[in-house]
């Protein structure tokens, strides 16, 4: 089976983040999390490393929000050999 790896470039997402792990944290197929926020000056951070309902979940913080470099810094950090790119205000559903 392939491990799956969600990457979710974030910027400012206070408002949208948290209901989107809550959807992942739902799906079955989900190996890893990585999110690589771009410098956000609101929430965002806060409500991400305070979120405990997914198995793995990592937090990249890099200083500029360039969606390219921060979808590749993610591919980078993952260990799956699926990457699923989402944004962060997604809400997948299983199936």
């Amino acid at each position: 089976l392939m491990r799956l790896s969600v990457i979710i470039p974030t910027f400012n997402e206070e408002l949208a983040i948290a209901k989107t792990l809550d959807a992942l944290s739902r799906l079955v197929n989900v190996d890893e999390v990585i999110i690589v926020d771009g410098g956000s000056t609101d929430r965002t951070i806060e409500l991400i490393e305070n979120y405990h309902r997914l198995k793995k979940i990592e937090l990249i913080k890099i200083g500029e929000a360039n969606r390219g470099r921060q979808l590749h810094e993610g591919t980078r950090h993952a260990s799956g050999e699926v990457f699923w790119f989402l944004h962060a205000d997604t809400r997948p559903v299983q199936g």
